[in-house]
């Protein structure tokens, strides 16, 4: 359809270029018809004035007339010529005019067409993605660091996974096996381009006006960094880098039906359950940040540097600053792990003004902190409340997800900066994945059975119908773009903020679900979305609580 537009647009301008041609061929033949007029007067007049002089009798005289009648005959003969050819030309201008005019609707026509084809594939899209589930989980699995033997067994459906862990008793080892399915499982050794093409469908949501979410989770050390930011060279860059390749590129040739992006990225943590700004300059002084819950983008946070940017080296420039100033430390499981829950932000705002439509979609990507126990952490002094704190908001993080299975009148958002910050894609209004990383060796396998958990938990969650940011007829604005100053409290919608829970009080909540306790009270698999979901669910192997 676009090219036929082009083509149609491209014959159209060619036939407008024939009209002005003839247009002043005509006026040049009007210019030499009027020019003949005059000089037939002109020898008229002069052949009356030479025989009233000098007579008719004189043979040169009656020559001069002769020829004087013949040049009059002649430019009269010329004059009906030029009327005729104007006549014809009138014609001719009159039969572009209405091809001009036929192309012209053509156009309309094909622009039409192709919006509302862009309308349809929007609507056919995310009836695919709610048929997948509004909540999804995709299971990776690192390579191991050794040759020793591996406590998990991937089946050949590529959806589920088997573990086998070995806990001490009291009076003897106990050996236990669990069997989980989740939306896909990514063996070891799965190039980060196959990981992506799992999720490019959720970042094409975020264009169509969506809030989306993906987050990885798992312990310290199995690979979420890798798995979201991934490493400097081409092949091995994650879904963070990757996604804004995605971006980039589908705004760019949105272009072409008429549709404007602007994007603006903002790259924070959750570090200490305090709120802090990675795009920061350093040593500015620290900010009072507020998460504000807004109806066009879902969740923004105030005082925090807000940046346009416009290609993917600039974002790669954005997130390198970001990790030099993320929160990182020492521990016995991993020797540069993450201290913090690092968050990447970007608002899109698409507008397209032939029919006055404007889309605001959100793209939230979440590294986690690695959950660990204190045991085999070894943390002490500031490292160990660290991790206190990140165990306890991964903690209300599992508590959101068992309220949501459950069905519970309230979700305990409010609990945590980290779960309140993640609110708008999981109550309902947004489309959220979550990819579980988990570590294949024998003495990981405690932690990577409880991290399979709580993955098997999320993957039993079932949320709303997500809401699209669509206004017809009006341009919304974008969140303030600037290179380096902060962003302005934004406006409140009140239909978001009646959504999100409030905070609960001491008794009313009773005691903290841990995530362990939390997984065992999910059930055994998500509810499917449909029929064919619901059949497909039935031959799936059951996961273990």
């Amino acid at each position: 359809l676009c090219a036929d537009a082009r083509d149609a647009a491209a014959a159209r301008d060619a036939l407008r270029t024939q009209l002005d041609a003839a247009s002043g061929t005509e006026a040049s033949a009007r210019t030499e018809l009027e020019r003949s007029k005059g000089e037939a007067r002109d020898l008229e007049v002069e052949f009356r004035t030479y025989k009233a002089h000098c007579g008719s009798t004189n043979s040169e005289q009656m020559g001069a007339l002769v020829k004087l009648q013949r040049e009059c005959e002649a430019l009269n003969a010329r004059f009906e010529d030029a009327r005729g050819q104007l006549g014809v030309r009138e014609g001719d201008n009159a039969d572009l005019q209405a091809e001009v005019a036929m192309r012209a609707s053509y156009v309309q026509e094909l622009e039409a067409k192709l919006h509302d084809a862009e309308e349809t594939r929007r609507r056919l899209h995310n009836t695919v993605q709610e048929l997948k589930g509004n909540i999804r989980v995709f299971c990776r699995v690192r390579p191991p660091n050794d040759e020793g033997a591996s406590c998990l067994d991937l089946k050949p459906d590529g959806e589920s996974v088997g573990i086998a862990t070995v806990s001490a008793g009291e009076k003897s080892a106990r050996e236990s096996a669990h069997l989980f399915s989740f939306d896909k499982v990514f063996a070891p050794g799965t190039a980060q381009a196959n990981v992506f093409g799992e999720v490019s469908s959720l970042v094409q949501s975020a264009l169509d006006g969506y809030k989306v979410c993906i987050f990885a989770y798992g312990q310290t050390g199995s690979g979420k960094t890798f798995t979201m930011q991934g490493t400097s060279d081409a092949q091995n860059c994650g879904i963070v880098p990757r996604s804004l390749k995605q971006i980039f590129k589908a705004t760019a040739d949105a272009k072409a039906k008429g549709w404007t992006y602007s994007l603006n990225a903002s790259f924070i943590e959750v570090y200490n359950e305090n709120v802090r700004d990675l795009l920061a300059p350093p040593g500015a002084p620290a900010a009072n940040h507020t998460i504000v819950h807004d109806e066009a983008f879902g969740t923004v946070v105030t005082e925090t540097t807000r940046i346009a940017v416009t290609c993917e080296a600039q974002v790669d420039e954005l997130a390198h600053m970001a990790a030099r100033q993320r929160s990182v430390g020492k521990t016995d499981m991993n020797s540069v792990s993450s201290r913090s829950h690092a968050i990447f932000m970007l608002y899109l705002t698409g507008t397209n003004p032939s029919v006055g439509h404007t889309l605001n979609g959100a793209l939230h990507l979440v590294d986690l902190a690695g959950s660990e126990r204190l045991a085999r952490s070894g943390a002490t002094g500031a490292t160990l409340k660290e991790t206190l704190a990140i165990n306890k908001s991964l903690s209300a993080l599992g508590d959101v997800f068992a309220s949501i299975t459950n069905k519970a009148s309230h979700v305990p958002f409010r609990n945590s900066k980290l779960t309140y910050l993640m609110a708008p894609c999981l109550s309902g209004d947004g489309k959220t994945l979550m990819v579980v990383n988990v570590a294949p060796e024998a003495d990981n396998g405690l932690e990577s059975l409880s991290s399979l958990r709580f993955a098997s938990q999320v993957n039993a969650c079932e949320i709303g119908k997500p809401k699209r940011t669509l206004k017809a007829g009006v341009v919304s604005e974008a969140p303030a773009e600037n290179s380096g100053e902060r962003s302005a409290r934004p406006s409140i919608s009140s239909v978001q903020s009646a959504a999100i829970s409030r905070p609960s009080t001491a008794g009313a909540r009773g005691a903290p679900v841990s995530i362990g306790a939390a997984a065992t009270a999910a059930g055994a698999g998500r509810k499917p979305a449909s029929a064919a979901a619901a059949a497909a669910a039935a031959r799936r192997p059951a996961m273990s609580r």
